[in-house]
């Protein structure tokens, strides 16, 4: 839809200035203007209010929205009191907030992290192991899921909850 409207506002614009210039006409040219700019506003206004929409009706994001999620995501040095964070606490890591659950790389807990397959079981100190299984996609609620070849981990899902202060992210254990 908004690919056809960029292409519809182009055209107007195009054809209502050349022909306006061409046949010196004023009205056609501002036609040219107003109706192809219109389009092109509108176009635009949809790729601003589209996250929010899907986000209103529970739709996953696209692979390329979760990509800019992701990059826009606030970068944090990541320390605990409870583990050790792999390979340290100096490497920062994006801590995205999608439809309002934290997430983290699951490499940083890579010293108690088993694979098999999809099912990634995560064995941190003084708390039982979580297995959990990796979605090759986002969804809403999803404990662990891939995108570009890096896994992500719901951290209240393992009992954590993370606590910024400047450009640390302290993972504290959740109260129940």
């Amino acid at each position: 839809m908004r690919s056809a409207l960029n292409v519809m506002g182009f055209v107007l614009l195009g054809f209502g200035l050349l022909l306006g210039l061409a046949g010196k006409n004023l009205v056609l040219i501002f036609g040219g203007l107003f109706c192809g700019l219109t389009l092109l506003a509108l176009s635009r206004i949809i790729k601003l209010v589209e996250p929010l929409h899907n986000q209103a009706l529970h739709i996953s994001f696209t692979t390329s929205q979760l990509l800019a999620i992701l990059h826009k995501s606030p970068a944090f040095s990541v320390e605990s009191p409870h583990f050790e964070v792999y390979p340290n606490n100096e490497i920062p890591y994006p801590l995205p907030l999608l439809d309002g659950e934290y997430y983290i790389r699951a490499k940083v807990f890579y010293s108690y992290l088993s694979q098999e397959g999809s099912a990634y079981t995560f064995s941190l100190p003084d708390a039982r192991p979580e297995t959990l299984h990796c979605s090759y996609s986002y969804y809403n609620g999803a404990d662990l899921f891939s995108v570009n070849d890096q896994v992500y981990v719901r951290l209240r899902k393992l009992g954590l909850t993370p606590n910024m202060v400047g450009n640390k992210a302290v993972l504290e254990r959740t109260a129940n």
